[in-house]
């Protein structure tokens, strides 16, 4: 006779089968896998659970994560490039000897999180509360309140563009519809003029057929638009 829990188990891998066909999100959950994972390519993390899980030696490249939980896990010796971490809670992770380029970790929680010997490139640390230990890394910029106001032009810019699930489908630069993400165009505008970023964003609301998934898909495209 088959139980009520493995029911339950075949109803739920039925609904993330047919979830995934239709091309939405379906979190991951795990705790205390016993064997090693491979790291995330290409892909959007929406509300993850992990627990407990190894990821060392593994590569992370071109991933959104963003509201999950990703905690007490290892990732040694990782490689993590074209990454942002958005209100994730890394709680008690390992990233010793790691190296990061082209990361953002927003508003996490990074209690007890072991950054040592880690190997730091456009690292960027906005509205997270590190130890003095974490602060004293080099090769990370560390942001705790915005910089920049942003321009009523830039503001409807992103309120046009935030419709087209061409440019805004992983919510980069906008967090609804009708609002703007103030952090990450913070992010731009440290290193590109307001008037760089609305004649970049005009033309790729027209011209656009990339998913931009993260806030350094955006300034590499930028960069090379403008040939810098």
């Amino acid at each position: 006779m088959v139980s009520r829990k493995s029911k339950r188990k075949k109803l739920l891998q039925k609904r993330r089968r047919k979830r995934n066909k239709l091309g939405k999100n379906v979190p991951l959950n795990l705790s205390s896998y016993p064997k090693k994972l491979r790291g995330h390519k290409n892909s959007y993390q929406y509300l993850i659970n992990i627990h407990n899980c190894c990821f060392n030696e593994t590569e992370f490249y071109n991933v959104r994560y963003r509201a999950g939980h990703m905690t007490e896990c290892f990732m040694r010796k990782a490689r993590f490039n074209n990454v942002d971490f958005i209100f994730v809670n890394l709680k008690n992770t390992s990233f010793k000897g790691s190296r990061f380029c082209k990361v953002v970790f927003n508003g996490c929680n990074l209690k007890d999180v072991d950054f040592s010997s880690c190997v730091f490139e456009n690292t960027y640390f906005i509205n997270c509360s590190l130890s003095d230990r974490q602060k004293s890394y080099s090769g990370i910029r560390i942001i705790n309140k915005l910089e920049y106001e942003v321009s009523d032009n830039i503001k409807k810019l992103i309120l046009s563009i935030s419709k087209n699930k061409l440019l805004e489908k992983y919510r980069v630069l906008s967090i609804k519809d009708s609002k703007p993400n103030k952090v990450m165009l913070n992010l731009l505008l440290l290193k590109f003029t307001e008037n760089q970023i609305i004649d970049f964003l005009k033309q790729v609301s027209i011209t656009n057929r990339k998913q931009f998934r993260t806030v350094h898909d955006y300034i590499d495209s930028l960069e090379e638009y403008h040939q810098l």
